[in-house]
């Protein structure tokens, strides 16, 4: 699957779920063996579960590596190239990936609007 079709499609999970602060990291420049961090937040752990079962239910690569599942404080899903980490909001302050890698933000209305542009030609 396209790294990009991956993004859109867990984007929209994550907002049919009610994720929050969803950010996409361009991370092809950067030393790590990733193309794409997808990062959201979940209120609490009962709402990061959702999340996280939403995607894992729903996404049709099978994911390589899962952790943090039963602390569900932050999850990581790894799918090779696109790596998702669902964070319940005080862990992802606590660890502040996005100003981590600021430079490496990109603007996720062109995945949500594809996405929306191909549901409304269907």
């Amino acid at each position: 699957m396209d790294d990009l079709l991956l993004l859109r499609e867990a984007i929209a999970l994550i907002e049919d779920k009610k994720g929050e602060d969803v950010i996409v990291l361009d991370m092809r420049d950067v030393s790590i063996p990733v193309n794409y961090f997808l990062i959201a937040s979940g209120d609490n752990p009962t709402h990061v579960k959702g999340i996280v079962n939403a995607l894992l239910s729903a996404l049709p690569l099978q994911v390589l590596h899962k952790e943090g599942i039963a602390e569900r404080s932050w999850v990581l899903l790894d799918y090779g190239n696109v790596a998702i980490h669902i964070f319940q909001r005080e862990m992802r302050q606590f660890y502040d990936l996005d100003s981590l890698w600021n430079d490496c933000m990109i603007d996720i209305k062109q995945f949500c609007c594809a996405t929306h542009q191909e549901s409304a030609l269907l």
